[in-house]
């Protein structure tokens, strides 16, 4: 009688792709029995959350259980933030050892906030906040208008911003 183990981990964990709010893994498959079916669990949280006091540290790990393919691509995260993911193969026999794999996400370029308040029948003033965090030093928005809601982009006009506002006047009203 021969005892039944865990599969091996997966191994060739990569990171293939990071934005501000994902990260995207792959893998190749463990080395297992070919008639035993193997999925993958991803456990992941942020590296250096803060917790409150009395809180469960693993109140704030993540799991997607069950995964059948050999990459994934985690939404829904905090940029410029530190992500650790814990990537398993299991079978009907246990789950394997995790590999370990440390990512960032990139920083959020976009500005935030942005509001347009009207100034009058025909003009309104735009206005926003800095992007949450900046990998270099912000000189300049550019800011792109139309009146053409068909245009392409490269029809519309567009502008330099040295600030955090523009007003735009003599607009067309509908």
């Amino acid at each position: 009688m021969f005892a039944r183990l865990p599969p091996d981990p997966p191994h060739e964990c990569q990171i293939v792709s990071t934005s501000a709010y994902s990260v995207r893994l792959a893998w190749a498959p463990a080395f297992s029995s070919s008639d035993v079916k193997v999925t993958y669990n991803i456990r992941y949280r942020q590296k250096y959350e803060e917790f409150e006091e009395g809180e469960d540290k693993n109140s704030k790990i993540r799991e997607l259980k069950g995964i059948q393919n050999f990459a994934v691509e985690i939404m829904s995260l905090q940029s410029c933030s530190l992500y650790e993911f814990r990537i398993t193969a299991v079978s009907k026999y246990g789950e394997s050892k995790p590999v370990i794999l440390v990512q960032y996400t990139e920083p959020q370029l976009s500005p935030q906030h942005i509001l347009a308040t009207k100034l009058s029948p025909n003009s309104i003033e735009l206005s926003w906040e800095p992007p949450y965090k900046r990998a270099n030093d912000l000189k300049n928005y550019v800011v792109y208008w139309t009146d053409n809601s068909e245009a392409r982009l490269s029809e519309w006009q567009k502008m330099n911003v040295y600030g955090r506002r523009v007003v735009f006047t003599e607009l067309k009203y509908d």
